[in-house]
């Protein structure tokens, strides 16, 4: 999903790119036709343009490869196609506390709740292999009526107790208890363990989604500041003022915060994905 995301992102930034390139190009040439530069600015942008459009081409290329491996996961037709949403769900940037976040991980992670299932399935274990050193009571009783008629025949009744003490089996119980405990200890470890990695999971998730959203911040300050700076230098280049390496430099710049900007989105949706996954979303 993430990897259809970005080729995309990626897509939309060449295609802006192919944009502006085209202007830059009309732009040369005009000046190129009224004598004010030469050839060599209207190659150099046209240099520009056709890297432009190759990286364009190959990210609708790995666009293409990335949807048909995700309908693949999905096990939908290969050629199916899917809108995709790269917004982050809303309770997963919902500002809350980082102990809240782990309670609600630990709470509803399916690993989580089968260690502790196991857990207690072992401690089941122990109590019924500690009961065989327990005394034992069984009662037992009977009713039976016999003759050869209903009104003539004769009942009796049987009532029985027996008690049982466990005095020696051959230790074969002590490494029954001794078992159990043992596998009680490993489940109760197993547990621990899996709630350490489920914190840990919501702590990482957690530090990725903070950095994704802060990078997210600074590229679109980036892109808004490269936008401002490739037109100041196109109007100085339609001016006289700039040459065609400053204007390329420029509209290098403006490519990279677009590209920069859009797989930062990319990765806030990641990042939120993340997270709720780590909580133990569907």
């Amino acid at each position: 999903y993430g990897a259809v995301l970005a080729a995309e992102a990626a897509g939309r930034a060449a295609g802006a790119a192919v944009e502006t390139a085209t202007a830059d190009l009309e732009l040369a040439r005009n000046r190129r036709d009224a004598g004010v530069v030469t050839e060599a600015d209207v190659l150099r942008i046209q240099v520009f343009l056709a890297g432009a459009r190759e990286q364009q081409i190959r990210s609708a290329g790995d666009g293409t490869i990335a949807r048909a491996r995700l309908n693949q996961l999905l096990g939908a037709p290969l050629d199916s196609a899917f809108t995709l949403d790269d917004t982050p769900a809303p309770e997963a940037l919902a500002e809350t506390a980082l102990p809240a976040l782990e309670a609600t991980a630990v709470a509803e992670r399916a690993d989580l709740k089968l260690s502790m299932l196991n857990e207690q399935l072992a401690g089941a274990a122990v109590d019924a292999a500690r009961a065989a050193f327990l005394p034992a009571v069984y009662a037992q009783g009977g009713w039976e009526a016999n003759g050869g008629a209903f009104g003539s025949r004769a009942s009796s009744w049987m009532a029985g107790a027996v008690a049982r003490v466990n005095l020696f089996r051959g230790f074969a119980d002590q490494a029954r208890l001794a078992e159990a405990r043992h596998a009680a200890s490993l489940s109760t470890i197993e547990r621990e363990k899996a709630e350490t990695a489920t914190r840990l999971d919501v702590r990482m998730a957690v530090a990725r989604l903070e950095a994704a959203r802060a990078a997210e911040a600074v590229s679109r300050a980036a892109i808004a500041q490269a936008r401002e700076s490739h037109r100041i230098v196109r109007d100085r280049y339609e001016g006289g003022l700039a040459d065609v390496a400053a204007l390329l430099g420029a509209a290098e710049a403006l490519q990279r915060a677009e590209a920069g900007s859009a797989a930062a989105r990319v990765d806030v949706a990641v990042a939120a994905a993340t997270l709720s996954r780590a909580l133990g979303k569907r």
